[in-house]
């Protein structure tokens, strides 16, 4: 969006944003969300119609130089996790134990789940030992948990259904839109691709399958295809 703004003054104003709303990323603690960051500046500084090589030289030069000034405990959080092995860290044990019974709620009542909202008052016969973890958690911690269990697998194909359509749409209008040379077009498109990756990397970690953001993720995609596929885009000057 920042880099399609004309007037000075906003696009500074955009991409200073940005960039606070990455470093709150980073000050959260989150382990998703950083992973979520990670991936989408990779996906950003990589995007076609970029000097490519010269961005990903820009990201082999410039990481080890940000380390220095990424605070200790965000490097001391991300380094709790056991890749491919049993997580020992309490915060992250917690996470998978309550993402096996999520998707266990899941395998136990497949086509239509437990119901909307349903899975605290059902979550303790899924958790071992029966009653919630240590810290009071209940939640799957994960969307890719909680839908099964709450929606069935009937809804984990829809919700999945759903983003492979706006994903794959949004594909073909940036394939398109470089083909015609339409940058501030492609730019668009891509902010709404990543968008739409951002959310679904952080949901890995995270409970809210009805987010509000979600919604507005997709109301926003949606207009935008719609108005690319009607023409309205050049038209309209948009």
């Amino acid at each position: 969006l920042g880099l399609n703004q004309k007037k000075k003054l906003i696009r500074q104003g955009i991409l200073g944003a940005s960039f606070f709303t990455g470093l709150c990323v980073v000050v959260s603690n989150s382990r998703g969300a950083l992973l979520s960051l990670l991936m989408i500046l990779g996906m950003s500084f990589m995007r076609k119609g970029t000097k490519r090589f010269r961005n990903l030289a820009t990201l082999m030069v410039g990481i080890p130089m940000l380390i220095p000034f990424i605070p200790q405990y965000a490097i001391d959080r991300m380094s709790t996790i056991e890749l491919g092995a049993e997580q020992t860290e309490p915060s992250a044990n917690s996470r998978t134990i309550l993402m096996k019974a999520g998707w266990a709620g899941g395998v136990d009542n497949p086509v239509l789940g437990l119901g909307v909202g349903c899975w605290a008052p059902n979550a303790t016969r899924y958790i071992p030992g029966g009653k919630p973890m240590g810290d009071g958690a209940l939640e799957p911690h994960s969307v890719w948990a909680k839908i099964p269990a709450e929606l069935g697998f009937i809804g984990l194909g829809a919700y999945l259904l759903m983003f492979c359509r706006i994903f794959i749409a949004l594909r073909k209008m940036q394939k398109s839109c470089l083909r015609r040379k339409r940058v501030k077009h492609y730019n668009f498109s891509y902010m709404m691709l990543l968008s739409l990756m951002g959310y679904c990397s952080a949901g890995t970690f995270g409970n809210q399958i009805y987010s509000e953001y979600m919604f507005l993720i997709i109301a926003t995609s949606g207009s935008l295809l719609d108005l690319w596929r009607a023409g309205r885009l050049e038209k309209e000057n948009i």
